[in-house]
């Protein structure tokens, strides 16, 4: 597919930029993303060892009828990151490549909705195919209308074995770099929360809204076509974020399904966060791979506690996940009605 040669120096960016862009326009974006992982694991920007650093558990819930995951992430717990440059605006924009500690990193530049792009791998991956794709111009994180239209032009790109996830524009409400709009794609992952059965449903012609029955507040929208993803996905994180703005926001997911395009909206409030109780498990803020069912955690710093979570990890994942919740279970019927704005067996003009 491509030919590095190693002996003699350490490719440029501009020299890998011109091998995918080749590999790009003969086979697509899903063999230039293969192809970028690959030298970056021959360029031992990543490591193979780096996928297996880390304690997997499974946990099945009764009530939710649901396998939740937990796992300890040692990649992370190592990672020490080099002090930014002052020179850099944060640490994932274009100009990080070549810097102190990130000497072989290398990305792929691409157009996205007519928007300069590029995607790079992350040197503490959550898992094997764990990518980051991050718009060229220096603009702050978001989450709107627009970002369902990136992700899903992302899908359209790509294919079904791809999972396109955003973090949101507020901190502690599932946010993580705000100086720097981007997004976590990943490839084969399948999280708890696509399995999770439906609280309330509305179906129409061409879509259904579901109110997943989960730990967290949840809506789910499903259409085959994307213009109805974009402009009900559209609206109800308008009308959320309207009720309490710059606290108001969302966390997002998005994956194709057969011939269906799905749409996860998380809704999230940074009033609502890890409770006292499992904070001495993770302080940290709690992004969208965990609101989705896989808890991350920092290494213990004791036995004692690593028996615990091994122990009690269920009562941990549903703790965190349900402390990040603004609304209770019982709530969710009315408030998702108000939000979404139908009533059961209405219909709406969408």
């Amino acid at each position: 597919m491509y030919f590095i040669d190693l002996k003699n120096k350490i490719p440029s960016q501009d020299e890998i930029q011109n091998i995918l862009n080749d590999i790009y326009l003969q086979k697509g974006l899903p063999q230039t993303i293969e192809a970028l992982e690959k030298i970056e694991l021959e360029l031992g920007y990543l490591k193979e060892e780096m996928f297996g650093m880390k304690d997997e558990f499974i946990f099945f819930d009764k009530e939710f009828n649901l396998n939740f995951r937990l796992q300890i992430n040692y990649v992370r717990n190592n990672y020490k990151p080099v002090p930014l440059s002052p020179n850099l605006h944060c640490p994932i924009c274009y100009e990080n490549i070549g810097t102190k500690g990130k000497e072989y990193l290398r990305v792929f530049k691409f157009l996205l909705n007519n928007r300069e792009v590029f995607i790079q791998l992350t040197p503490f991956p959550l898992f094997r195919h764990h990518y980051v794709l991050i718009e060229m111009e220096k603009n702050p994180m978001r989450m709107d209308k627009n970002s369902i239209i990136d992700l899903i032009e992302f899908l359209n790109k790509t294919d079904k074995s791809f999972v396109c996830c955003s973090n949101s524009d507020v901190e502690w409400a599932g946010a993580s770099i705000l100086k720097h709009h981007h997004y976590q794609i990943f490839k084969d992952l399948d999280l708890p929360v696509f399995h999770a059965k439906f609280l309330l449903q509305n179906e129409y012609n061409d879509f259904k809204i579901e109110i997943l029955n989960y730990p967290i507040a949840v809506v789910k929208i499903i259409s085959p076509i994307k213009e109805r993803i974009i402009n009900i996905g559209g609206e109800i994180i308008e009308k959320w974020k309207n009720i309490f703005p710059g606290q108001n926001t969302c966390n997002l997911i998005l994956k194709k399904l057969s011939n269906n395009y799905q749409c996860y909206i998380f809704l999230r409030n940074p009033n609502y966060r890890t409770s006292t109780k499992w904070q001495q498990f993770k302080s940290e803020g709690v992004g969208i791979i965990e609101v989705s069912g896989e808890i991350i955690l920092p290494v213990p710093d004791s036995e004692e506690k690593k028996n615990f979570i091994k122990n009690n990890g269920l009562e941990i994942i549903k703790g965190i996940i349900s402390s990040n919740s603004p609304f209770e279970k019982n709530e969710y019927k009315q408030i998702y009605h108000d939000l979404i704005g139908f009533k059961t067996g209405e219909k709406n003009d969408y």
